[in-house]
């Protein structure tokens, strides 16, 4: 009987926290850039505004505002759901605000831990604007 209550306790943790790590998927800057390099359907997308967009971003990064409402909203709806979209901020507050809401739509999100400060942090490769 123990046993028993063992393996489903076991199983519904796993499926728990499977579930979770799904939803809440974070990764750490040299992570993040690994997973980009190794996923046929990556995009990424710069949630920062047009200015910081411009000081210095990721290499083939697509630029999303998240803190133009309307735009970032109307943006996402036309996103394929057959990719998976790398997103990221300047700290990682507005991605994971932005995350959330990509996710409600049905859109797969992978959120980059600490933003562009952690990325630079980490001496990982900047595109400068020409």
């Amino acid at each position: 009987m123990f046993m028993k209550k063992a393996s489903i306790i076991s199983l519904l943790a796993g499926l728990f926290f499977s579930c979770h790590a799904d939803t809440e998927r974070v990764l750490e800057p040299v992570d993040f850039k690994q997973a980009i390099q190794n996923d046929s359907t990556a995009i990424i997308i710069d949630v920062r505004t047009a200015d910081e967009f411009k000081e210095g971003h990721l290499h083939g990064a697509m630029s999303l505002d998240y803190l133009d409402s309307k735009t970032f909203k109307k943006g996402i709806q036309h996103l394929d759901k057959t990719h998976t979209y790398y997103i990221y901020c300047r700290s990682g507050r507005r991605s994971q605000s932005a995350a959330r809401e990509m996710k409600a739509i049905g859109l797969h999100v992978i959120d980059m831990k600490g933003g562009i400060i952690q990325w630079k942090a980490c001496r990982l490769p900047l595109e400068q604007p020409e």
